[in-house]
């Protein structure tokens, strides 16, 4: 979905080229191959962390106090850093 509407990470980076409506999302390098796999293949780094920082927060356990953490850490822009290359 290079337009992001059900993707936690792709919903993040900034849009490619966009006009009204949807904006498309470039597909970082070893993303799908996360996606098929289920092991984080991201070659960026900073992206590799910041996806398994989100995918905890996505998919760990509903009411566990280190997922908390993490959720305020998102909201808080304390992993914002990891995205700078995709600004």
């Amino acid at each position: 979905d290079n337009f992001a509407l059900s993707d936690p990470l792709l919903a993040r980076l900034p849009a490619a080229e966009w006009s009204i409506g949807h904006f498309r999302r470039d597909v970082p390098d070893g993303y799908l191959e996360t996606l098929e796999t289920g092991e984080n293949r991201i070659a960026d780094p900073d992206l590799s962390l910041y996806y398994s920082k989100l995918q905890f927060v996505v998919a760990g356990p509903l009411n566990d106090w280190d997922r908390i953490v993490e959720i305020w850490k998102f909201n808080t822009g304390q992993y914002d850093y990891l995205l700078e290359a995709y600004k």
